[in-house]
């Protein structure tokens, strides 16, 4: 039973182990991308002629301002001491404070500390040598940053020694505090021209800058306000990763920004329509913005609905206005061709948009032109008038005659105007049969013979009311 037990036991705590494994050996690795950001002279202090007593707790202290060129992560700083020793160090820090501009006490600018890890004494020295300080602190960014030594235990004490900066080898450097000044005690000593023997070591960010031009793509109109543009990532993001891609339109600088690392596409809305446009992006990370990709290859955008309206309302006016100019131009021809007595064409006839001649009909029409006295032939509504006697006897004859009524029939000369009996008479022709109206001729015989007839009933009932008139006298 207990062998089961441990044996569960393991398996739970495996996966943990290997989890802590994993970050020894990332820490490992990101030790080993260490290096040397400051180093003052440490090991020898040279140049170095004078130094200060740190004792007993945060009432004794020191401070030096350094200046980092990057952000970094510090993982080590060493410090030239003498009088002191190992035991005399426990328990002792280094801390790094923000705002160069006041005392580091405050806690709000407190960025980390680093602990007593072991004093490496100089070659034949018994109390002098390097105080080692361990741990991890970020430095943010690039500026001015506080770092003070102390915290000894009680009755426990260590000399700090100054050296000269003109030894200072690294990307960083240190000098007296702002300006001008050294803090000690919690106090401060003015024009104190000391810089701090010391290394400190650790891992810089890599530079960054804005990211490269994105390559440009192609642009595309979605609508007639709205176009989509292509891009590929750059291949260098400045060391800082891409957050924003913003297209900019030529004219107008109308933009539209998507927020990735990546190729992708921007849509930019608010264009105006049928407007050519040509298109640029950029890239930005934290640092900045890039400069501009080539142009693209100009687009016009489609026209707006309301445009496409007029487009279409203006075509066709022209196109009407065209029709108009070509059919008066025909008309002018036929007025020309009957005062010369020349015979009219049907397709003169058609191009004029004269209704009612036909191909069957052509040859009665040019006949009744023909027949026009000199004083008509000038006069185009003479020739309109036949055509459209015939387009009236070509509706009765086929299988529209329902829809003709007595005022075509009084137009065309079948029925006289203000004739009492024209109802009466549409309604006999439309009875007959389409062989008796298929021409003017036999519909006007139907008409009389209709007429005739309604005549003759006329008569007849005026001869019954004479004659019971006198049989019949009031």
């Amino acid at each position: 039973m207990r062998v089961k037990k441990s044996q569960s036991i393991f398996k739970s705590l495996l996966p943990l182990a290997i989890v802590v494994m994993q970050l020894m050996t990332t820490m490992e690795s990101a030790r080993a991308t260490d290096s040397i950001l400051l180093d003052t002279g440490l090991e020898w202090c040279q140049g170095c002629y004078d130094g200060w007593t740190v004792t007993s707790g945060d009432t004794q202290w020191i401070a030096f301002v350094v200046t980092a060129s990057s952000a970094a992560t510090i993982s080590k700083v060493e410090l030239n001491l003498n009088n002191t020793s190992a035991a005399s160090l426990a328990g002792a820090t280094v801390a790094f404070y923000g705002n160069p501009s006041v005392a580091p006490k405050n806690a709000a600018d407190l960025l980390g500390t680093l602990t007593f890890s072991e004093f490496r004494l100089q070659p034949t020295q018994t109390n002098s040598g390097a105080a080692v300080f361990t741990g991890s602190v970020s430095i943010p960014a690039a500026g001015e940053y506080w770092f003070k030594f102390g915290n000894l235990a009680p009755t426990k004490s260590a000399r700090y020694r100054f050296g000269s900066i003109s030894y200072q080898t690294g990307d960083w450097s240190a000098f007296q505090g702002t300006p001008n000044d050294d803090f000690f005690d919690g106090g401060v000593q003015r024009n104190l021209n000391y810089y701090p023997s010391m290394r400190i070591t650790g891992s810089a960010a890599p530079a960054t800058s804005v990211p490269n031009a994105p390559t440009i793509g192609t642009a595309t109109a979605l609508s007639a306000t709205s176009a989509s543009i292509s891009f590929t990532a750059p291949a260098s993001n400045g060391g800082a990763t891409i957050e924003t891609y913003t297209a900019t339109s030529t004219p107008g600088s109308i933009t539209g920004r998507v927020f990735q690392s990546g190729s992708g596409s921007i849509t930019i809305t608010g264009l105006t329509p049928s407007t050519a446009y040509t298109f640029r992006v950029t890239a930005s990370n934290r640092i900045g913005t890039s400069s501009s990709s080539s142009a693209t290859v100009s687009i016009t955008t489609p026209a707006s609905d309301a445009e496409l309206a007029a487009q279409a309302a203006a075509a066709a006016a022209a196109a009407a206005a065209k029709r108009e100019a070509e059919k008066q131009e025909a008309r002018n021809e036929i007025t020309k061709s009957v005062k010369a007595y020349k015979d009219v064409t049907l397709e003169l006839f058609t191009k004029a948009e004269v209704s009612g001649v036909t191909a069957a009909n052509i040859a009665a029409v040019q006949a009744e032109i023909s027949g026009l006295p000199q004083s008509s032939r000038a006069d185009l509504s003479q020739v309109l008038k036949i055509a459209r006697k015939y387009e009236v006897v070509g509706k009765i004859a086929s299988d529209q005659f329902a829809s003709v009524y007595s005022d075509s029939l009084i137009e065309i000369g079948l029925i006289p105007e203000g004739s009492k009996y024209k109802a009466a008479l549409t309604a006999a022709i439309k009875k007959l049969p389409q062989s008796n109206r298929s021409t003017f001729t036999l519909i006007k015989k139907a008409i009389d013979v209709e007429m005739a007839d309604i005549q003759a009933r006329k008569e007849r009932l005026a001869k019954v009311l004479a004659r019971n008139a006198s049989r019949y006298p009031k």
